[in-house]
């Protein structure tokens, strides 16, 4: 029998992927949906499974392994990208809050004017077409500062 998952309440007892359990977007903000509604994880799927990385998530969703995921929207505009054909074997059914987008870290002991020289050629590089070219093949406008103000309360 195959199921039909309009919205993301159909997905009750359905086998659930997810890359790994430190992904925000695979696992921490499904977590927090699953909060918003009443539920956790444990009852709301009938089955778990860590697929070890998006990529493999989405895998699982083509083979039927798994009826649902969480993924990274940037790595599913990539791969809807790459393989148009996707578009008529997933169907998004929920998309929860904005996240913050990915910090780029470095070491805190690297010296300072180092750090800043890395932050100021991280910022500006989209003002160069040849490096916005690069940046244009991931979907990614540009760099923009962030603070882990930004990430506080999305970990527990």
């Amino acid at each position: 029998m195959v199921r039909s998952y309009q919205m993301f309440e159909d997905l009750r007892g359905s086998v659930w992927a997810y890359n790994y359990v430190h992904s925000l977007s695979g696992f921490g903000i499904t977590h927090r949906g699953l909060e918003k509604i009443g539920e956790n994880k444990a009852i709301f799927f009938g089955k778990i499974i860590q697929s070890g990385s998006h990529l493999k998530s989405i895998q699982m969703i083509l083979n039927k392994t798994a009826d649902g995921t969480g993924i990274d929207s940037n790595t599913l505009a990539l791969q809807m990208k790459a393989h148009p054909e996707l578009r008529d074997k997933l169907h998004v059914v929920t998309s929860w809050e904005p996240l913050p987008v990915y910090p780029g870290v470095v070491n805190s002991e690297l010296p300072e004017d180092l750090k800043t020289s890395i932050t100021r050629h991280l910022l500006n590089m989209h003002l160069d077409p040849k490096w916005q070219a690069q940046l244009n093949q991931y979907m990614v406008s540009k760099f923009v500062p962030v603070t882990l103000d930004q990430y506080k309360g999305l970990f527990k």
